[in-house]
C-alpha cells in the first residue's frame, strides 16, 4: 500500500529529478516513516555518499544524526511534524568541524484528504549567512540543537534571543518575534536594522555590559506587551558558554508589568495612609496577617510615650504591653474577628505605657479582606 501511495503522489518524470539537481541546497523527499523516496545531488555530497550506494529507502533521521548528534532531539522534532502537519524551519545541526545546517520541512497530503504522503526536507548551510561566525567542535550534551536553540528558545515562557558580540541576532523564539513585529528575514541582521536607533542602543549598551565583564546582568526596561499594551520587562542577559569564535549573548525578558503595577498601587495605599494618619489625634494601624507587620501613625508616639525606634510593627510587641487581665479578651476578640467571620470588632483594655503607668485604650478594627 506504501508504494502504490508513493508511486500515485510522487512523480517519476525526469524534469523532477533535472529540477532538485538545480537547487543548491540538499533536498530529500521521504514516506510518512522517513524513508527517502527521493533526493538530489546536493543531498548526496552533504551526506557524503559513495556512488556505488543509493539513499532510497534509508532513514533520513538516522543520517541527520550521523550530521549532528544522535541525542540532541532531531527525531522528535520530525516526530512532531507528523502529529502536527504543516511547516517548520528552526532545527539546526552542529556538525562535529562546527558548520551550521538549517533543516527546514514541509508536509505534503492527498488531496482532498488529511492523510500524510511525503515529507519534504530541505537542508541549507548557514554559514556564509553567518559571516565567519563559527561554532567548533561540540560534543552532543553541550550540542546547540535541541538544548539550546530549540529547547530554550522556543520552549521559554518569555521573549529569548541570542545574538553575536557585534549585535547581529542569531535566533528568537516565536513570542520574541510576535512582540517585536519580526518575521524569519530578522535572521543575522543588526540591532540597527531590527530596532529604532534608541531601542538598539541600549540593547547593544547592555550586550557591551556583559561582553566587558562576563557576568551576567538584570535590569527593568519599559516595552510593548504580548498585547500591543505599554508594560514593563525584566531583562537577564548572560554569556553563551560555548567555544566559538564570536562570542554570543543570551537573553531573556519576563514581564513584570503586573508586579510593578501592585507596587506602585501599595505605595498609593501606604502613601494615602500616611496622609490620614498624620491628619487625626487617634493611633491608626494596619495588620497584614500574612506577613504579621503592622504599621502605627506617628500618633501612637504622643499616646504612649513611645519613640519611634521603640515601637515594633509586631503583634507580639503590643500584646506584652497589654494589662494581664486584659489579654484573654484581646484573644477572643481576635479569634472572632479572624476565625469565626466577625466583620468588625472594638476591645477595650489597658496599655502600659513609657513611663509604665497603664492607660484605657478602646481599640477598633474591621477586615478589609480574607
Amino acid at each position: 500500500m506504501k508504494n502504490l501511495l508513493l508511486n500515485h503522489t510522487l512523480p517519476t518524470e525526469p524534469w523532477l529529478k533535472s529540477i532538485l539537481n538545480n537547487v543548491h541546497d540538499a533536498v530529500m523527499i521521504t514516506d510518512p516513516d522517513f524513508g527517502i523516496v527521493k533526493w538530489n545531488e546536493a543531498s548526496e555530497q552533504l551526506l557524503n555518499q559513495r556512488k556505488e550506494e543509493t539513499l532510497a529507502g534509508k532513514n533520513l533521521i538516522d543520517l541527520l544524526q550521523q550530521l549532528g548528534s544522535s541525542n540532541c532531539g532531531i527525531d522528535q522534532r520530525l516526530q512532531h511534524i507528523i502529529a502536527n502537519g504543516g511547516y517548520e524551519e528552526d532545527i539546526l545541526l552542529v556538525r562535529p568541524g562546527g558548520e551550521i545546517l538549517k533543516l527546514s520541512y514541509y508536509t505534503h497530503k492527498l488531496p482532498g484528504t488529511e492523510k500524510l504522503s511525503a515529507i519534504v526536507v530541505v537542508i541549507r548551510d548557514l554559514q556564509n549567512q553567518i559571516d565567519q561566525t563559527q561554532f567548533k567542535e561540540t560534543e552532543c550534551n553541550g550540542n546547540l540543537n535541541e538544548s539550546i536553540y530549540y529547547s530554550y528558545l522556543d520552549n521559554s515562557l518569555a521573549p529569548a534571543w541570542i545574538s553575536d558580540e557585534e549585535g547581529h541576532a542569531l535566533f528568537m523564539n516565536k513570542l520574541a518575534r510576535q512582540i517585536w513585529h519580526l518575521d524569519e528575514t530578522y535572521r543575522f541582521k543588526h540591532a540597527y536594522e531590527l530596532f529604532p536607533k534608541h531601542v538598539a542602543d541600549e540593547f547593544l549598551a547592555s550586550d557591551r555590559t556583559v561582553l566587558n565583564t562576563g557576568l551576567p546582568i538584570d535590569f527593568v526596561i519599559p516595552s510593548i506587551r504580548k498585547d500591543g499594551s505599554p508594560g514593563f520587562y525584566k531583562l537577564h542577559k548572560f554569556l553563551l558558554p560555548l567555544n566559538t569564535i564570536k562570542r554570543l549573548v543570551v537573553g531573556q525578558a519576563v514581564d513584570i508589568t503586573e508586579e510593578i503595577t501592585m507596587r506602585e498601587e501599595l505605595r498609593k495605599s501606604n502613601e494615602r495612609f500616611s496622609y490620614v494618619a498624620k491628619a487625626v489625634a487617634d493611633c491608626i494601624w494596619d495588620w497584614d496577617m500574612e506577613t504579621g507587620k503592622i504599621n502605627r501613625s506617628e500618633a501612637l508616639m504622643s499616646l504612649t510615650g513611645y519613640s519611634a525606634q521603640e515601637i515594633e510593627g509586631t503583634l507580639d510587641w503590643w500584646v506584652e504591653k497589654i494589662h494581664p487581665e486584659d489579654r484573654k479578651l484581646i484573644k477572643e476578640k481576635l479569634d472572632e474577628l479572624i476565625n469565626k467571620g466577625h466583620p468588625y470588632c472594638d476591645i477595650e483594655y489597658r496599655f502600659r505605657c513609657a513611663n509604665n503607668r497603664y492607660k484605657y485604650f478602646l481599640d477598633k478594627g474591621s477586615l478589609v479582606s480574607r
